[in-house]
């Protein structure tokens, strides 16, 4: 079961946090961007980093994957894709760490999901946005009403200077093999029915020779 998702303009509900990540929150951090289901976002987010800042969270997006009634439904291994556009580049910029933190409803977190710690440059590019793949390993932690996810992105300024980038919450965030029941996977799973064999005389009439399983 895959989940779709856009980034927006809304402001995330869990405010900056650190939740799982860690990593320090950047001095300037701003609020989050909300990934739902309706248009994806169009203003630009500015960031500005103190000089000579490292490792520190400067972007994060939030999206709450839907469960079943109660607490019937757990998170299992999956996969994240998502980007990021970065719409005012800048070369002195590395985007260096991602982490994905299950929280609860109180933006608590509950358990780390995955990271990344391959670095992108927030430079020039010849994509117009970068893309990442992750697999997330989640340990069947039931999940509760208000639960939510973070993906959490941490920077490096890597000028002895104070710094800014843009970047614009418009791209599509996918969770792959996501909130599956296992009660429906037991079903899916079961053998399948034998074919019932058809009367002689009417095998004999229609010339069929398929094996039939007796």
């Amino acid at each position: 079961m895959a989940l779709l998702y856009s980034e927006s303009d809304a402001a995330a509900v869990c405010g900056p946090t650190v939740a799982c990540s860690p990593n320090g929150l950047g001095a300037n951090t701003v609020t989050g961007r909300l990934c739902g289901t309706g248009a994806p976002g169009t203003q630009e987010v500015t960031v500005t980093m103190a000089a000579s800042e490292a490792s520190k969270i400067y972007a994060y997006l939030e999206l709450a994957p839907t469960v079943g009634a109660g607490a019937t439904r757990n998170w299992f291994r999956t996969f994240l894709i998502f980007g990021f556009r970065v719409t005012s580049p800048n070369v002195n910029v590395d985007w260096t760490r991602t982490d994905v933190c299950h929280v609860n409803a109180a933006c608590t977190s509950v358990e780390t999901l995955g990271s990344d710690t391959n670095a992108v440059s927030c430079g020039p590019a010849e994509k117009d946005f970068i893309l990442k793949t992750m697999t997330l390993s989640v340990a069947a932690v039931p999940v509760a009403a208000g639960d939510k996810v973070l993906i959490l992105l941490s920077f490096t300024n890597n000028a002895a200077s104070v710094q800014s980038f843009g970047w614009r919450p418009d791209q599509p965030v996918t969770l792959t093999d996501w909130d599956i029941d296992r009660g429906i996977e037991v079903i899916l799973g079961r053998k399948r029915p034998k074919k019932k064999r058809p009367p002689e005389a009417l095998l004999l009439l229609l010339g069929d020779a398929e094996p039939w399983e007796d």
